[in-house]
C-alpha cells in the first residue's frame, strides 16, 4: 500500500525545512553556537564548583539552564518572519499555519533536543549521578517541547520581519515594536520560569521539579503538560490562521 500523499508530502516538507535551517540560517547557527559555548563553559564551571553541586542535582542540571538559555532567542518566537516570503506563498496557498509552524518545529527538534540531551549526560557523567541521566533527559524533551509550545504562541500573535539592521537604522518608526518582539523571548523566558513552573511543581505534586531530577517517572509528567502545551499552541495557531490576511498582513509590514 503505497503512502498518503498528505503525510508524503509532510514529510518532504519537514525535511526541506530542516535543510533550510542548517543552509540558510547561518547567522542564526553561529548564534547558536556561541550561546552554546557559553552554556557549556558556565556549566563545567558549576559542574566542578563544589557549592553548585547541588544546584545540579535538585534542579535537573544545569543542562536545563543551558537548554533554556538556547531557546530564548527569536529564532523560535518569531518561527514565521524569518521565513516570511515562503510563509506568506503558503497561506496563499491555503495552507494552514499550524502546519507550516509543525515543520518547524520538528526541524528545531531533531536540532536542539540532542545538543540539550548529550549536555545532561555529560554533566551527569562528570558528577558521577549516572543512574539520573535518564531522568535528565526526559526533562530535556518537557523544556524543549514546553519553550516551542511558547514559541508557537508568540510567532502567531506577534510576527515580524527581522529587516537588515542599516535598513532598521533608517526607519526609526519601527525602533519601538522591533524593541518590544526582542524582548519577548526573555519575557517568556522569566513567564516559565518564575510563573509556570512553581505553578506545575504545585499542581503535580509538593517539590516535583526536583523529583522529576532523579526519576524519570516524574518527569514523564512534565512531558505529559508539554504535549497539552504543544497541542493547545497549534489549535491556537490554527484559529489565528483562519484569519490568514490579518497573518499575512503582519508578515509583510516592515515593522
Amino acid at each position: 500500500m503505497s503512502e498518503p500523499t498528505g503525510r508524503r508530502r509532510l514529510r518532504r516538507d519537514t525535511l526541506d525545512e530542516l535543510l533550510w535551517t542548517l543552509r540558510g540560517r547561518r547567522g542564526w547557527l553561529v548564534g547558536l553556537g556561541i550561546n552554546l559555548a557559553l552554556g557549556v563553559a558556565y556549566a563545567l564551571y558549576t559542574a566542578f564548583n563544589a557549592n553548585d553541586h547541588f544546584f545540579i542535582r535538585s534542579a535537573s542540571g544545569v543542562a536545563a539552564n543551558v537548554a533554556l538559555f538556547v531557546l530564548s532567542d527569536s529564532i523560535t518566537t518569531n518561527q514565521l518572519g524569518a521565513d516570511r516570503d515562503h510563509v506568506v506563498a503558503g497561506l496563499r496557498n491555503g495552507e494552514n499555519v499550524a502546519r507550516i509552524l509543525f515543520t518547524k518545529n520538528v526541524a528545531l527538534v531533531i536540532i536542539l533536543l540532542p545538543l540539550t540531551m548529550a549536555i545532561s549526560t555529560g554533566l551527569r557523567l562528570l558528577l558521577g549521578e549516572d543512574r539520573t541521566i535518564l531522568s535528565a533527559i526526559v526533562l530535556d524533551i518537557w523544556i524543549v517541547l514546553g519553550w516551542l509550545a511558547l514559541g508557537n504562541l508568540a510567532s502567531v500573535l506577534a510576527p515580524y520581519w527581522p529587516m537588515p539592521l542599516k535598513r532598521r537604522w533608517q526607519h526609526r518608526e519601527t525602533w519601538v515594536w522591533w524593541a518590544l518582539v526582542l524582548a519577548i523571548p526573555y519575557g517568556l523566558y522569566y513567564l516559565r520560569a518564575w510563573v509556570l513552573e512553581p505553578a506545575l511543581d504545585e499542581a503535580l505534586g509538593g517539590r516535583a521539579y526536583r523529583r522529576a531530577s532523579v526519576d524519570w517517572v516524574w518527569g514523564a509528567r512534565y512531558v505529559g503538560v508539554a504535549v497539552v502545551m504543544l497541542a493547545l499552541s497549534y489549535l491556537i495557531c490554527a484559529l489565528v490562521g483562519r484569519r490568514a490576511a490579518w497573518l499575512e498582513r503582519n508578515l509583510l509590514k516592515d515593522h
